[in-house]
């Protein structure tokens, strides 16, 4: 939001969005792209900023997900152990990306999504490997 309100109110004549409330929007949404639609991402910078002048520049609150971590269930974390133990010592984040892109090994650990290399990694990390 601060990126956007500056943009916005930097008239000078080297910046062509300066005072046009939607060019800026825009133009700090594909400036701060992070994998989102810009688009989306400039109509939520305009409502927020909106109701940040609105409620005498309080600013919005986000909320946390209440979703626990699966790695923070003891069952899942003995569960991909003993699959990374099966491995051997070459285990990797892949084995694990790999094990949970079963559908069955989903619902088996309550898993409702496909983890990415990085989650893989942390997960392991978390757990000791």
């Amino acid at each position: 939001m601060a990126r956007f309100l500056w943009t916005y109110v930097n008239t000078q004549p080297g910046n062509p969005a300066g005072g046009q409330w939607s060019k800026v929007a825009d133009k700090t949404a594909r400036d701060i792209h992070f994998g989102q639609s810009t688009r989306a991402l400039s109509h939520r910078l305009r409502k927020w900023t909106h109701a940040y002048i609105e409620d005498q520049n309080q600013l919005p609150i986000r909320r946390k997900s209440q979703r626990a971590s699966p790695i923070s269930d003891k069952a899942v974390v003995a569960e991909l152990s003993l699959h990374l133990r099966s491995i051997g010592k070459y285990a990797c984040a892949q084995d694990l990306i790999d094990f949970l892109k079963v559908t069955e090994n989903q619902v088996h650990l309550g898993v409702s999504w496909p983890i990415g290399l990085a989650m893989a990694h942390h997960w392991m990390k978390s757990m000791g490997w």
